[in-house]
């Protein structure tokens, strides 16, 4: 089983599936009904890497930063240079980072179940932080560490320049995949996405919704897998 080291010397368990083009997609656990339908979506014609992270909690060090260096190391255990990035929520706001980091290396990038532009930020800080206090207080310290990794992660982006990573990915293939009916009140994305559909299309973006679909369409690959599919077909190096 393929495993590269993370930051707090926890393993981070990867997988990959089919030949061609490699496309990194997180956060989807290896395992299980989801990962086998993305596999068979999109890992025909393409090398599929599926990344179980963060994995193990990490309360206090799931900086942005050492986000991207773990992403980094299962890319070097993988053997891959240029990548082709399909991100959903988490993983989405993740490859933004990455995408800043390493932007001669990402060769086409989805943003699914997020907004590149006008993201809420300090709502995901909100939230975070109100899930960390109920976990703490319904099932104790000692599991709330799980909980708390995302109010690191995400104070760490309260006041980041979201910008930059458009400018980074601004010669790069790119796509913002939303479901339309992807709206809660800490981070109304359908909304968001659709109030800045047309300045994304003039920066590059193709804009693409899926219809009737929550959040949490991830779990539904037969849904998003052919919608990416056939975007990373048109777009990534043959």
């Amino acid at each position: 089983m393929p495993t590269a080291m993370a930051h707090d010397g926890t393993e981070i368990a990867w997988t990959s599936y089919g030949d061609g083009f490699p496309v990194v997609m997180s956060p989807i656990r290896r395992h299980g009904r989801t990962a086998d339908g993305y596999a068979r979506e999109i890992a025909d014609g393409h090398r599929l890497i599926l990344m179980d992270y963060p994995g193990p909690a990490k309360p206090d060090t799931l900086t942005p930063a050492n986000a991207v260096a773990d992403v980094l190391a299962v890319l070097d255990a993988a053997g891959i240079d240029r990548f082709g990035w399909v991100g959903y929520s988490f993983g989405s706001v993740l490859g933004l980072q990455v995408a800043c980091a390493v932007p001669d290396r990402i060769a086409a990038f989805v943003c699914g179940g997020w907004t590149p532009m006008g993201a809420p930020y300090a709502g995901m800080v909100d939230l975070s932080e109100t899930l960390a206090r109920l976990v703490r207080r319904v099932l104790g310290k000692r599991r709330a560490s799980s909980a708390r990794q995302w109010v690191t992660f995400y104070r760490g982006l309260r006041d980041w320049d979201e910008a930059a990573a458009r400018e980074a990915l601004a010669t790069t293939p790119r796509l913002v995949l939303v479901g339309d009916r992807d709206r809660s009140s800490h981070a109304p994305l359908a909304d968001l996405v659709a109030a800045h559909e047309q300045a994304l299309i003039a920066d590059g973006w193709d804009v693409r919704y899926l219809e009737g679909r929550h959040h949490s369409v991830l779990v539904r690959p037969s849904v998003v897998g052919p919608a990416v599919r056939d975007w990373l077909d048109a777009n990534l190096p043959s």
